[in-house]
């Protein structure tokens, strides 16, 4: 990325401006996804980051590239379609509206430069495991549907198209990688096929392009989002700005389900947020440092600027820089709330901040709040008879439950007669959640009002980070209209129960495409190029051991009386790790958490090792529903993430409770309140991410448990969302086979 100068102050946004939206309103939602470098103009000095360029895909621009490889000139090139949707690039992120029961066709094109380890800025790519760096100077890159809940579907030959498959990437023709790669196109092995039988193979794109073809089926209405899953590059490239929001249905389909209502009326934003660091010479820093803006106090409330803060000269001299805050690109914009109040639809899409988010009365400063809607694109179902700590344990540490201004008052429309309202929402990256703000929500009364929207310091433990507070947005709350009172809370349907039911997304049939194949077919070996440079042969060897199909022997459904415990801490015991990883071992349900008397290994994610995680679904492809117990022996909090799926969380403990069972065992009997995708791991007590502290009681490690339910066949993951981890190799695979009959 090339240097430029930094203009002297921030260019402040007016009224916030929304995500340009791409739709079809009939057939599947077909679009040209061009990942590029542009100049990022919403931006002080107009840096250099990189986007994706997205429009609607003509018949007749099927098959087009966006830039040069093999055998394409310049009269065989073509561009975006220029007629009624125009291509459009936002720093900010496009909008993809999809409805219930659509097709998503996603024909992505890999146009972003080559980078090295230390190009063009030391530190900024640290390709942690990469033995010789092979594969990830190159810049592959690659497509997630995050929270979508779709098949992983890998292509059958080189002419097929991928499902939501993160184990597929497209490389850049322009950044001249080795020839072998020729050899990397989508082969047939047996990773969905009876009798568990599976290879790792990582499919490579020369061409740099990759087609998606992803198939909503009855999908619950949500928000949702998509951003590049290249593991060892992911937090670069959504940090310097590949990253949209998806949105499913309509607001209406939960705010009034089968009920004529007035949902029409209700003004609905969305909320974007990205993060990005912008040094004083004008070059992004892709590896974010939380203490860019200097040593932070975690118990300060005090804002550090409005849409921004100031690069410190201390512990690191970033004097002279930015670091941005933006909602839908834009710095500090204003909020102008409608009189009937509005709904917000927020994504956190920053590659590892945290936000503690809050909205603050400008005269009094008093905490305003907001009603829970929705969480990770699945709204709420909560009885009037839930006890306030159970509440508080559903959402997971994800909200500050606080008792609702007016509460007398209830909802006339939905089956939500319960309303929750929050004056802190913890946004961990990739969490969403949608929210209704009002005069009479908010509690923030009549006449002239306006407040801040505002994330606050937050700590993530003793070996973590502080994360800045700042303005996001500044709110103006405008008169009410006489004759119109907006009602103090919205009514919803929710949606998490009607999610297991026979035709809902986890209690349908799974949609599985077994070809019938018993046996891996053999892949062919990479042969060593002839006078090969050690890099090359190097190269050649890592894909060679990518592409062996590997037998793991069948998978088994866990039993009923035992839970899947994943831990989260540091490999090779070394206290002072670069890298993060996962361990693995199953134990016996509703138990006090033991310390490893076994062999508990913390590893590194290696794509050619088998599946952490091997289980089939049920009797004639129905769905599988498991307890899992999330353990984090690390000093610092993580954040729990499942791809092709939701899950319920049963119990939150803190360090010093995990001594007693987790709970009784018994799961939610009409169905979970609340689903999540994502969910905050707290950070253990004396703990420095290894085994050994735990087995000497020196570390009380925290524990979190959910129930999983699976129901989508393929090979995928799960990880820590913050993606300095996930990069540094806190993830592991999972593999969902069909039924054995």
């Amino acid at each position: 990325m090339s240097s430029l100068s930094l203009f002297a102050g921030p260019l402040l946004a007016s009224e916030l401006p929304a995500p340009p939206i791409l739709a079809a309103k009939k057939g599947p939602l077909e679009i040209l996804l061009v990942a590029r470098e542009q100049q990022l103009k919403e931006l002080p000095g107009s840096p250099v980051g990189w986007v994706y360029e997205a429009c609607l895909q003509s018949d007749a621009g099927k098959n087009a590239r966006r830039c040069p490889g093999p055998n394409v000139t310049n009269d065989n090139r073509t561009t975006c379609p220029a007629a009624a949707d125009p291509a459009v690039s936002p720093y900010g992120g496009v909008r993809l509206q999809l409805a219930r029961t659509q097709r998503l066709k996603v024909r992505l094109v890999n146009c972003l430069p080559a980078v090295m380890k230390d190009v063009p800025s030391p530190g900024d790519f640290k390709h942690v495991g990469e033995n010789g760096e092979t594969l990830l100077k190159y810049n592959p890159t690659n497509l997630h549907t995050h929270g979508l809940i779709v098949e992983p579907r890998r292509a059958d030959d080189p002419g097929d198209s991928y499902g939501d498959y993160v184990f597929v990437l497209g490389i850049n023709p322009a950044n001249h990688p080795p020839s072998e790669l020729a050899h990397r196109a989508a082969a047939p092995d047996a990773s969905m096929h009876h009798g568990g039988d599976h290879a790792s193979q990582f499919d490579i794109t020369p061409d740099g392009v990759i087609n998606y073809d992803i198939d909503l089926v009855n999908h619950p209405e949500g928000l949702f989002w998509f951003h590049p899953h290249a593991h060892g590059l992911a937090l670069n490239q959504i940090t310097a700005g590949l990253a949209g929001i998806i949105t499913v249905g309509d607001i209406s389909q939960y705010r009034c389900g089968a009920k004529p209502c007035d949902a029409h009326k209700v003004k609905v934003r969305h909320l974007v947020f990205k993060d990005t660091q912008l040094r004083a010479d004008g070059t992004l820093k892709l590896q974010e440092d939380t203490q860019f803006c200097g040593s932070l106090d975690p118990q300060s409330t005090a804002v550090l600027g409005k849409g921004l803060c100031s690069g410190a000269q201390q512990p690191t001299d970033y004097s002279g820089g930015k670091w941005f805050f933006t909602i839908n690109g834009a710095i500090d914009p204003t909020l102008s709330v409608d009189p009937s109040g509005e709904i917000w639809r927020i994504a956190n899409t920053s590659g590892s901040a945290t936000y503690l988010l809050g909205l603050q009365d400008d005269a009094s400063s008093r905490d305003l709040q907001f009603q829970i809607l929705s969480i990770d694109g699945v709204s709420t179902d909560i009885s009037p008879q839930m006890p306030a700590a159970r509440l508080q344990s559903l959402f997971a540490g994800k909200l500050r439950i606080a008792e609702c201004s007016t509460s007398a008052e209830t909802p006339t429309v939905g089956t939500q007669s319960k309303p929750v309202c929050a004056d802190r929402i913890r946004m961990m990256p990739s969490s969403r959640v949608d929210v209704w703000v009002s005069r009479k929500s908010t509690g923030i009364g009549t006449g002239t009002a306006s407040a801040a929207l505002r994330t606050f310091n937050f700590n993530t433990g003793d070996k973590g980070d502080t994360w800045p507070g700042v303005e996001l947005a500044h709110v103006d709350f405008a008169p009410a209209m006489a004759g119109k009172s907006p009602p103090p809370y919205l009514g919803i349907e929710g949606k998490a129960k009607t999610m297991f039911a026979p035709a809902g997304a986890l209690g349908q049939t799974a949609k599985t495409r077994v070809s019938g194949i018993e046996e891996p077919m053999p892949i062919s070996h990479l042969a060593e190029p002839p006078g090969s440079t050690p890099e090359k042969a190097a190269f050649a060897a890592r894909l060679a051991e990518l592409s062996m199909p590997r037998k793991y022997g069948p998978c088994s459904a866990l039993a009923a009386d035992r839970v899947r415990q994943v831990v989260f801490g540091l490999p090779n015991e070394d206290p002072n790790s670069a890298s993060f990883g996962l361990g693995y071992r199953e134990a016996a349900k509703d138990q006090p958490l033991a310390p490893p008397d076994d062999d508990l290994k913390i590893k590194v994610f290696d794509h050619a090792a088998p599946p952490t995680v091997c289980l089939p679904l049920g009797d004639h492809g129905k769905g599988v529903t498991e307890r899992w117990e999330l353990i984090n022996i690390a000093g610092e909090d993580h954040n729990f993430h499942v791809h092709q799926s939701r899950f319920a969380v049963i119990a939150t403990q803190p360090p010093g409770q995990t001594d007693q069972p987790a709970s009784t065992g018994a799961s939610p009997s009409a169905g979970p309140a609340v689903l999540h995708d994502n969910v905050p791991l707290p950070s253990g007590a004396g703990c420095d991410g290894t085994v050994k502290a735990w087995k000497e009681s020196s570390c009380r490690p925290s524990r979190v448990i959910v129930e999983i339910t699976f129901k989508e066949a393929g090979d995928f993951v799960f990880h820590c969302h913050i993606l300095e981890h996930e990069d540094g190799g806190m993830m592991a695979k999972i593999s969902v086979v069909p039924p054995s009959h």
